[in-house]
């Protein structure tokens, strides 16, 4: 992630601002959910509870802002598809621009400032699954309203990225680039997006917290989240088109 982000940043190629947002975010949650392996946690039983809060804060806040930043990527495309980059240079085009790269990183303060209030009124709500890499509150409230918002967003991003095909393929003639291994990166990516729901809704819900397969399948769904990046958006067989 690290040499795809900086070999992005110094190619002399023109992206999405959007694209650079959504890239940076996954790459600053490599530290983030790896963090009880960085402060030498993961293997004990009982992990410090400062160390496990400040996980779950910048975790639910992370969560939050990937799904946001992954929606913003794909409008942003569409608007460039649609409205050209002519337009996207104008004053409002400069505003909306502005706007679609703070949404995410407002949601990474709400989801983490409220995150830390609730540790503060109910510290005993976070903790660590068992065998699990990462923290997690457990609030069925505020997990309600997570998991809700991340649904949403995702099945947004989800309908814009059609669309965005759609448009590329009618404005760029690009149909004859959408090969089988381009649809298997896009299947791909949308596969591990759904997975990612799944496992959020898990850390809230009791029954599906004591499906031991579930469980381990969105471990590696999360603990992969950055290599799928890396091999969908680093691939010279996706066309830049239909992405950025």
């Amino acid at each position: 992630m690290s040499i795809l982000l900086l070999t992005i940043i110094l190619a002399n190629v023109r992206r999405a601002a959007a694209f650079h947002n959504f890239l940076f975010i996954a790459w600053i949650g490599i530290p983030i959910y790896l963090l009880l392996l960085y402060t030498g946690q993961y293997r004990k039983e009982t992990v410090r509870q400062d160390v496990c809060a400040l996980q779950a804060v910048l975790k639910h806040g992370l969560d939050s802002a990937f799904s946001s930043a992954s929606f913003m990527l794909a409008l942003e495309s569409w608007r460039l598809i649609a409205y050209g980059t002519v337009k996207s240079s104008s004053g409002s085009g400069k505003l909306l621009t502005g706007i679609i790269l703070s949404i995410p990183w407002c949601h990474f303060v709400g989801y983490s400032t409220t995150t830390a209030l609730l540790n503060n009124a109910y510290p005993g709500n976070i903790h660590r699954n068992s065998n699990s890499f990462y923290c997690t509150l457990h609030n069925d409230v505020f997990g309600i309203v997570q998991t809700t918002e991340v649904i949403l967003v995702v099945l947004a991003t989800f309908f814009f990225e059609g669309e965005k095909i759609k448009k590329a393929a009618a404005s760029m003639n690009i149909a004859k680039d959408l090969d089988s291994s381009t649809f298997v990166r896009l299947i791909a990516i949308t596969l591990w997006q759904t997975i990612g729901i799944l496992s959020n809704a898990k850390s809230f819900s009791q029954k599906l917290l004591h499906m031991t397969a579930l469980t381990y399948l969105s471990y590696a769904i999360l603990a992969s989240v950055p290599l799928m990046v890396f091999l969908v958006f680093s691939s010279q067989k996706v066309d830049p088109d239909v992405f950025f």
